[in-house]
């Protein structure tokens, strides 16, 4: 499956993209933060709750599980979901945006 992501706007603790899969679109919210559920609430605005879109959330902990946990949390999302990735570190982070296919340069 071939990701490609587009920078939208800032998040707290990393950014917003827009990924494109198969023709189609979701957000991904990519964050350096702690594997807590808890924590989406602070990530995502409310409006994305509030207009019906379903949010799916996983952590990413140890460097080299990124795919496999995009893999895994894309198996389940529709058009216009949003889906947070919670990186436990700088080097996870970096990670879970290529394998998004995001490039910041």
């Amino acid at each position: 499956m071939e990701l490609v992501s587009t920078h939208l706007t800032a998040a707290p603790g990393g950014v917003v993209l827009t990924t494109a899969i198969e023709g189609e679109t979701i957000q991904s919210y990519v964050v350096v933060a702690p594997p807590d559920i808890n924590a989406v609430a602070d990530i995502v605005p409310a409006s994305e709750f509030e207009r019906g879109a379903d949010v799916h959330a996983t952590a990413v902990i140890e460097p080299g599980e990124a795919l496999d946990k995009i893999e895994e949390v894309l198996e389940n999302v529709q058009p216009g979901d949003v889906v947070v990735f919670l990186c436990a570190s700088d080097a996870v982070y970096a990670e879970t945006l290529s394998g998004l296919g995001y490039s910041a340069g």
